[in-house]
């Protein structure tokens, strides 16, 4: 099956009318890709060609019709996950991080990254609280360096042509 564009999202889809559900499984590095070729939960063979532009999310649906839906999901991966028990601790944390340039998600409280195991050390050494556990991330890990033009939040995902009251620590 080839598909070459996403129709929509899975979280957009009415449940009145339940389908089935056949999910392809994506590592968070190819959320960003255009090219895929890969299976299904169900195994149905997909050769994915999206246009230039077009990037996956957790959710996308890229098929449907009466009986079934085809979405895209991240695969479950072992995350390192830092639990900050104080703003002070969080600034600690994110300042350390920061200086590795590594890649992360703030998410519920919690300061998630792919797993590394050099950050037990660093963690260690100023006293924050960490764990290792499976996630399935919802969007892909961007490190978009120090300017802000095209930095996306993991709580909200939009542009910055209006004023807010929300600050962008870096």
């Amino acid at each position: 099956m080839l598909i070459e564009e996403i129709i929509g999202n899975i979280a957009d889809q009415e449940h009145d009318h339940p389908k089935t559900v056949e999910w392809i499984e994506l590592d968070w590095e190819h959320l960003r890709k255009r090219i895929v070729r890969t299976t299904t939960d169900a195994g149905t063979e997909v050769r994915i060609r999206l246009p230039e532009g077009q990037s996956f999310e957790y959710g996308s649906v890229l098929y449907e019709d009466d009986d079934r839906v085809i979405a895209v999901r991240t695969e479950e991966e072992m995350a390192f996950v830092v639990q900050p028990k104080n703003d002070e601790e969080l600034y600690k944390a994110a300042y350390e991080i920061g200086n590795r340039h590594a890649a992360a998600l703030y998410q519920d409280g919690e300061i998630v990254l792919r797993d590394d195991h050099t950050l037990d050390e660093l963690m260690d050494s100023i006293g924050v609280a960490y764990t290792r556990d499976k996630r399935r991330f919802k969007e892909a890990f961007v490190y978009r360096g120090h300017g802000d033009d095209d930095y996306v939040h993991p709580d909200h995902d939009h542009d910055h042509d209006h004023e807010h009251d929300h600050d962008h620590h870096h």
